[in-house]
């Protein structure tokens, strides 16, 4: 999923923050070894639920274009297309969060 992510061309520097909230099926551990420039890795303790996954993931952004990408990895190559749709209305709303659905 990773690479997925890193693959699209965004025209811009991008972040990837991946929060792990309380898997018990070993992703921690990985995510934890996970050492790659631009991507930041947090693990909550226990399971919190998708909100407050959500919630960590927007604090540590640093970007002020925030676009939420599930592990089905639907419509990832439309990212570039949103972004037009973005810079071209940014000044029409002071905070824009888009979901991929």
């Amino acid at each position: 999923m990773i690479r997925c992510v890193q693959e699209v061309d965004v025209g811009l520097n991008k972040e990837i923050i991946i929060v792990d909230d309380g898997s018990t099926d070993g992703t921690g551990e990985i995510l934890k070894r996970l050492k790659q420039p631009g991507i930041k890795v947090v693990c909550h303790n226990r399971n919190q639920g998708k909100g407050a996954a959500l919630h960590t993931g927007f604090s540590e952004a640093e970007d002020d274009i925030i676009l939420i990408q599930d592990a089905d990895l639907n419509n990832a190559q439309n990212v570039p297309l949103l972004l037009v749709h973005i810079r071209s209305h940014r000044h029409s709303s002071p905070f824009l969060l888009l979901k991929i659905i």
